[in-house]
């Protein structure tokens, strides 16, 4: 057939013939009716993400301590970036020593593995909000040729209580900040679940709702408490 009867035949072909062909290549609403349901958020995992939260409050608490021991944990968990910006933080213990003067009980020293880095270990002390809480003003001196950094620390007084306590208050709202993102997330997920047509009716998913924002004021109450018994601690 030449290409002018082929053009021919394809303008007496009828429109409806010529979309559903065009058509034929594109999904068919079974293919989008295969993917799997969305399913509610279990308690398991709402429990869990809040468990998770809770422990790490009370696990970064413990470094602050309104005692008359120097607080090396404090200094240990402080993050540095030791060779630079853009280097990677970690925890001051994996560049250095931590460990109370031996000429001057009231100083901290802090021996770095590597002297090079004495400099940006240096800048992580005085940048870190919670070593000025407990000093109340960091110049620690640097000695570049050891690597070694010293600060010294202030006995305790009600200032340095104060600090420590604004600490704990601080830690227990980023933690509850925390915990009011899994209800967020939670409700969302319910939301998702009702609307995606697997099966979860209404009130189904109310109920979930309802055992979501029980168990996130739980964990809540969980993290106020413990504020409110670690500052009276430190406080006296």
């Amino acid at each position: 057939m030449s290409l002018i009867n082929c053009a021919r035949s394809y303008s007496n072909t009828p429109r409806n013939k010529r979309k559903k062909s065009s058509s034929s290549s594109s999904s068919s609403p079974d293919d989008e009716a295969s993917s799997p349901p969305i399913e509610l958020p279990t308690i398991s995992s709402i429990s869990s993400s809040l468990s998770t939260i809770t422990t790490t409050f009370t696990t970064t608490i413990k470094n602050y301590q309104a005692t008359s021991t120097l607080p090396i944990p404090l200094f240990e968990s402080i993050p540095c970036e030791a060779y630079g910006p853009g280097t990677g933080s970690s925890p001051l213990s994996t560049a250095a020593q931590v460990l109370a003067s031996t000429s001057d009980p009231t100083v901290v020293e802090i021996a770095c593995y590597d002297p090079s880095t004495v400099k940006a270990v240096a800048a992580a002390v005085m940048e870190s909000r919670d070593v000025l809480a407990l000093v109340g003003s960091v110049n620690p001196q640097v000695d570049e040729g050891t690597g070694i950094v010293m600060v010294k620390v202030p006995k305790m007084g009600r200032e340095r209580r104060e600090g420590i306590a604004a600490l704990v208050k601080d830690a227990g709202e980023s933690a509850t900040q925390k915990c009011r993102g899994v209800r967020r997330d939670g409700m969302e997920g319910v939301k998702k679940a009702v609307k995606g047509g697997g099966g979860v009716g209404k009130d189904e998913g109310k109920r979930r709702e309802k055992e979501i924002d029980a168990k996130c004021k739980e964990a809540v109450k969980d993290i106020d408490d413990i504020v409110k018994q670690r500052v009276q601690e430190i406080l006296g």
